[in-house]
């Protein structure tokens, strides 16, 4: 255990400078967007604020790994680890994700804070703390998700360096690869037994849909019960486990263990 408390403490001392400017960022956003929702007296508007920063938490993640082990090919560390590829590919996740959460419970937390200002102030706000978090959330599953396809297809192209033949071709296994996973998944759902079968047991949850701008009432939030599959999600989070394997046993090949 200590040796991946060592290895997740490398990560986060290596990635601290852009997250902290990332934050910085982030906190300057929402700062700047309180002050002119509040000098245009149109305090409904961080439901806009809110959301301007969802979209942007399911890119955060698969980046940040993509940097991570962008910075370990151009060093070579990675090649004189005395550490398991799994910890080495493990730590990175895991600072990614930490990282994630800490970022997504700012913007969250910024809300809950927000809402409750504002209620004292008399001002009703039509929105719902469930359903952003939710939708955080999911958010932050598709960007683990995202995340570990990242670190399949890096190990991917490093590993077919070792071969002659394919060394100049890297980029087109890479790419055949994501084109085969969506061509065989699109072909999969067009089978009606197989869609029968995939969406058939579902939950259903609160999620955030729109949000829209009334005149002389300002923004609001439109939230609707949607329902999840559960088998496809349960089928992708054993894909994802099975990608992560594969990266370790192909980057197996590459570091001195």
């Amino acid at each position: 255990m200590k040796p991946f408390i060592g290895l997740l403490k490398k990560e986060m001392l290596i990635s601290r400078f852009w997250y902290c400017t990332w934050l910085v960022i982030l906190l300057l956003g929402l700062t700047a967007s309180t002050i002119i929702a509040f000098r245009i007296e149109e305090p409904t508007a961080i439901i806009p604020i809110t959301t301007l920063f969802m979209p942007s938490h399911i890119f955060f993640m698969p980046v940040m790994i993509g940097a991570l082990l962008r910075l370990e090919g151009k060093t070579q560390l990675w090649l004189y680890n005395p550490q398991s590829s799994m910890k080495l590919l493990l730590a990175k996740l895991t600072t990614a994700f930490i990282f994630q959460i800490i970022s997504q419970l700012i913007v969250i937390a910024y809300t809950v804070l927000m809402t409750s200002f504002l209620s004292t102030r008399g001002v009703e706000i039509n929105i719902s703390i469930t359903a952003i978090t939710l939708t955080y959330l999911a958010m932050l599953a598709i960007a683990l998700y995202f995340s570990i396809w990242v670190t399949f297809l890096w190990t991917l192209y490093h590993s077919l360096g070792r071969y002659p033949a394919w060394r100049n071709y890297r980029w087109l296994a890479v790419a055949l690869t994501v084109i085969s996973f969506n061509v065989f998944e699109a072909l999969l759902i067009r089978f009606n037994i197989m869609k029968d079968h995939l969406f058939g047991w579902s939950t259903t949850m609160e999620a955030m849909i729109s949000i829209r701008y009334d005149k002389g009432v300002g923004w609001s939030m439109d939230t609707l019960e949607i329902s999840v599959p559960i088998l496809p999600i349960l089928l992708y989070g054993v894909l994802a486990i099975l990608l992560f394997f594969a990266a370790t046993k192909l980057l197996d090949k590459k570091v001195e263990v």
